[in-house]
C-alpha cells in the first residue's frame, strides 16, 4: 500500500474477528522506525459482545515529518476488555512516497 507525505489519505480498514471475550476496543494506529506512533483522527472500533463478526473502520492520515520512519506501518490491535485476556495485534507495510 502506498501513502504519500504530506496528502490526506484515507484508509478502510475490513476487521474480521473471531471474539472469545464479552468486549473488546479495536485500534488503528501509525509507526514508524523505533515505535514512532501517529493516531488518527478517529482510532477506535467497540465491540460489545462475543461472536465472529465482520466490520471496517476508515481513517484519514496526513503523514508528515517522516524522515527516518521507514519502515512505516499501518497496525491494529484488537485489546479484550478482560486485562487477563492477550490482546491480537495485526500490521501492514505501507511505502512511502515523497512529494
Amino acid at each position: 500500500t502506498d501513502i504519500y507525505e504530506g496528502q490526506d489519505t484515507s484508509f478502510t480498514i475490513d476487521l474480521n474477528y473471531r471474539l472469545l471475550e464479552p468486549s473488546a476496543t479495536m485500534n488503528v494506529f501509525f509507526s514508524g522506525e523505533n515505535d514512532v506512533y501517529f493516531s488518527p483522527d478517529e482510532p477506535s472500533i467497540d465491540i460489545t459482545q462475543a461472536a465472529n463478526g465482520s466490520s471496517s473502520i476508515t481513517v484519514n492520515h496526513e503523514p508528515i515529518d517522516l524522515e527516518g520512519a521507514s519502515p512505516y506501518y499501518l497496525n491494529v490491535l484488537m485489546q479484550p476488555s478482560d486485562p487477563d485476556s492477550t490482546a491480537i495485534f495485526d500490521r501492514k507495510l505501507l511505502t512511502i512516497h515523497s512529494n
